[in-house]
């Protein structure tokens, strides 16, 4: 069986400027597949037609649609690396803003439940792209937190001069 990563998937399929209808209309793969490949939590086997075909109209090969290789660079997609949540200044943050967590939730575009769950954690939460790179979620002058071009280092953030709630998670 081949494996499609979730992200990359997306990353590709917003690099191309598709819609899923649009994507499911050129690869011969139903809409309905791509909305349930896309919003899978872990990477999903499909059939070796199903990887060709998306793998074809995304123009890429099949390893990268996997997540087995780094996304070309003619694409203008940054190959995003997970970042660890640090679930004690998340806290913090979310109530220096006055926000609940169903507003943090809304922001972030994930559901309370995941943000009282990351919370709750006694260390740091590793978090995906799709959480950890929604425009605007994480800036902080923007209502929101703090963004990941933003994330101070471990140092910064560990001496209390970044105002940030993520590091990167190879620094944890």
């Amino acid at each position: 069986m081949n494996r499609i990563d979730p992200d990359r998937l997306i990353q590709l399929r917003a690099a191309r400027g598709l819609s899923r209808q649009r994507l499911a209309k050129s690869s011969h793969v139903s809409a309905r597949q791509i909305a349930r490949l896309e919003v899978a939590e872990e990477p999903v086997d499909v059939r070796a037609t199903t990887m060709s075909r998306l793998a074809s109209t995304l123009d890429v090969e099949p390893a990268v649609l996997a997540g087995e290789t780094p996304v070309p660079t003619d694409l203008g997609v940054a190959d995003v690396q997970p970042v660890n949540v640090l679930p004690d200044i998340l806290v913090e943050l979310r109530k220096r803003k006055g926000w609940s967590r169903r507003q943090l939730a809304e922001a972030a575009r994930v559901s309370p439940q995941m943000i009282e769950r990351t919370e709750r954690q006694p260390g740091p939460v590793n978090v995906r792209a799709r959480t950890s790179e929604r425009p605007g979620v994480f800036t902080p002058g923007s209502g929101a937190l703090t963004r990941r071009e933003q994330i101070p280092s471990r140092a910064e953030f560990v001496h209390g001069r970044g105002n940030a709630c993520m590091v990167p998670a190879r620094a944890v």
